[in-house]
């Protein structure tokens, strides 16, 4: 879902999805959450460019970037 939201060009709806997703894993469990979303990221970056979608392409990896300093 928070993907659609990115997709469409809301980014705080997109960030409010995945946060809330990630503030209601458990602690012990979060880094791994993080990493699938991140490898998540990646997969969807790599698939659009791809289908020659740059510019999505770029909106992802600029998130993954976000998702990476937390």
């Amino acid at each position: 879902m928070g993907l659609s939201w990115l997709l469409q060009g809301d980014e705080e709806k997109y960030q409010m999805t995945w946060l809330s997703s990630f503030a209601t894993t458990e602690l012990e469990h979060q880094d791994a959450a993080l990493t699938e979303f991140i490898d998540f990221l990646k997969n969807q970056a790599q698939e659009y460019l791809s289908l020659q979608k740059a510019d999505i392409a770029q909106n992802i990896y600029g998130d993954l970037e976000v998702a990476i300093s937390y």
